[in-house]
């Protein structure tokens, strides 16, 4: 298996030795554990409670029971998320913006120091060779590999990314006229490119979303940023089994799947 989907987080090991971490206790944990998931991993627009709102690098909208709901463990109550969050708060791990959650009816978190922790280059020593005037990046675990993981990378993000057939695709399905060359839009398709999501995954996730969406209240919502965002894997998790409320159209939508399924094969 060459990548795995969904991205990932990082958690320093010194964090044991903390006074935080020692602090908490082990559903206190649960909870830390459950927020570094959740959170943005870069700016993006989420819908909530039927708004869209807008996430920087690092935040969480939630509520406390989404939180227990979430962990799914017995001894993770609400209280106890409560307590966690106040200590997570008290030791500068989080922030609380208690405005926007009162009017949002739930919780608006910011991690402290984001991203200093969640960026790789900080846990890699890099090592100046006087004599060539060279920079050799030296990791403490899997050495010599690093390299090779660096060419991987480069691998996936130069390998071409079919940004108009997916957008073709969804403009089709939703009656849209969204433009392939946008920015904001590249960026979030190449995010889920290079976490290994593909042409067929990108078409899943806009025929599940334009099933669901067409002709009700989030039709709106029908656009690269909230398909395409960091709830991208899961949309691509729902199944198709809804009847649609226009026939036709999703009819028109599975033949246009089933021919650029036939020329995927170029891209």
């Amino acid at each position: 298996m060459d990548y795995i989907p969904g991205g990932y987080v990082m958690l320093a090991r010194k964090i044991r030795g903390s006074p935080l971490w020692k602090s908490l206790k082990a559903t206190h944990r649960l909870v830390l554990i459950e927020l570094l998931l959740q959170a943005q991993f870069q700016d993006n627009e989420v819908v909530r409670n039927g708004e869209i709102l807008f996430l920087k690098r690092g935040q969480v909208a939630t509520s406390y029971q989404q939180l227990v709901n979430d962990i799914g463990d017995k001894d993770v109550t609400v209280k106890v998320v409560r307590n966690a969050v106040g200590k997570l708060v008290k030791h500068n791990f989080l922030t609380k913006d208690e405005a926007k959650s009162r009017a949002k009816k739930g919780l608006l978190l910011t991690i402290v120091n984001y991203e200093v922790y969640q960026d790789p280059q900080n846990y890699v020593a890099k090592e100046v060779i006087k004599e060539t005037g060279s920079v050799r990046a030296k990791q403490g675990q899997s050495k010599g590999k690093a390299g090779a993981i660096n060419n991987k990378e480069k691998k996936v993000i130069n390998e071409n990314i079919p940004y108009s057939e997916i957008i073709h695709f969804l403009n089709e399905a939703g009656n849209k006229n969204f433009r392939s060359t946008g920015k904001h839009t590249r960026s979030l398709i190449k995010e889920r490119w290079n976490e290994g999501f593909r042409l067929e995954d990108f078409k899943h996730v806009t025929k599940v979303k334009a099933e669901e969406w067409l002709g009700g209240q989030y039709e709106s919502y029908l656009r690269p940023a909230t398909l395409f965002g960091n709830k991208f894997e899961g949309y691509l998790n729902q199944q198709l089994i809804h009847k649609s409320k226009r026939p036709g159209n999703l009819e028109a939508l599975r033949e246009e799947a089933m021919k650029a399924d036939e020329e995927s094969g170029s891209d």
